[in-house]
């Protein structure tokens, strides 16, 4: 399936009611990957049902730099090398469920893990890890 026809089935099954999580599980992709996708297809966020049960973890990225690199490595991945997770990680030598972590920004990274990421997306390891300019978020 081409990246156009993906974006656009993504974008037609979750106007019809799948959930985020859903798409992301099926098609091999973060969920924090689908919302940029969504919204380039016009697609606005549905309104909370209600609110979800929360784990005793929180979802929320571990810090600035864990939220760098797993946007930078989502991506990459998805946009410019438009792999499937199960592709990349086989890639980088690293189980999906290790990238899905990496790529909700829920893992700390080893050196190791993060020269394979940095080599695989085609970026210096420096441009990975180096800390965002949170002046210039607002």
């Amino acid at each position: 399936m081409s990246k156009e026809k993906r974006n656009a089935e993504l974008c037609r099954r979750y106007l019809a009611g799948d959930s985020v999580g859903n798409l992301a599980r099926e098609f091999g992709l973060s969920t924090s990957t689908i919302w940029p996708i969504l919204r380039a297809g016009g697609v606005t966020r549905r309104p909370d049902r209600e609110p979800a049960k929360r784990r005793s973890q929180s979802n929320r990225p571990l810090s600035p730099i864990h939220a760098k690199i797993a946007h930078e490595v989502s991506y990459h991945r998805v946009i410019e090398l438009d792999l499937s997770a199960q592709s990349f990680a086989d890639r980088v030598g690293m189980s999906v469920k290790r990238l899905t972590g990496i790529e909700s920004g829920q893992c700390d990274l080893t050196i190791l893990e993060l020269e394979r990421l940095s080599a695989a997306i085609g970026k210096p390891l420096e441009d990975l890890i180096r800390r965002p300019d949170l002046r210039n978020a607002a």
